[in-house]
């Protein structure tokens, strides 16, 4: 994730809880990215270049998007995409105990409307919606932007060609 800060920018309790945090991101990232690639292929209509699984399919979609919000890309695959992705991340969400949610949280822009000095944030305060796009932004968009097979790799080649 890029938007780690350096131990030296943060103390130690905060460092601790950015790394366990950082590190259940990538866990339910590489989870459901496994739960994708176990399903057959089923966003698109057309399947001309042998996309074996709908990781593939949600691969070619990021890449269509392009690799920075800011990129002019395509949003139409990836619209198709988005909401399968979501709702298994929510899915992994909802599961975690308390502590994991929170730490999840807190990682997340959102906590920087609370105080510094908080110290008691309930789970209610959480936003599952702030923890879902950040895992979908950081860690499912960048490993599938990442990931290349020959059909990913024959399937950006046409899109590019459109």
């Amino acid at each position: 994730m890029e938007n780690k800060p350096s131990i030296f920018d943060i103390n130690f309790k905060d460092h601790i809880i950015w790394q366990f945090a950082f590190e259940l991101c990538e866990e339910i990232a590489i989870s459901v990215k496994d739960e994708l690639m176990a399903m057959s292929p089923s966003i698109y209509e057309e399947n001309p270049h042998g996309l074996t699984s709908v990781w593939d399919e949600i691969c070619v979609a990021v890449h269509a998007l392009g690799e920075f919000e800011d990129e002019e890309g395509d949003e139409r695959y990836w619209l198709a995409a988005e909401d399968i992705v979501k709702n298994l991340i929510s899915n992994k969400v909802n599961d975690l105990e308390s502590h994991k949610k929170l730490a999840l949280y807190w990682i997340t822009p959102d906590t920087e409307k609370f105080p510094e000095d908080t110290t008691d944030i309930e789970e209610s305060d959480v936003d599952t919606d702030s923890i879902i796009e950040l895992i979908l932004q950081e860690n499912i968009r960048n490993m599938a932007y990442d990931y290349e097979n020959e059909a990913i790799y024959n399937a950006r080649c046409a899109f590019e060609e459109e």
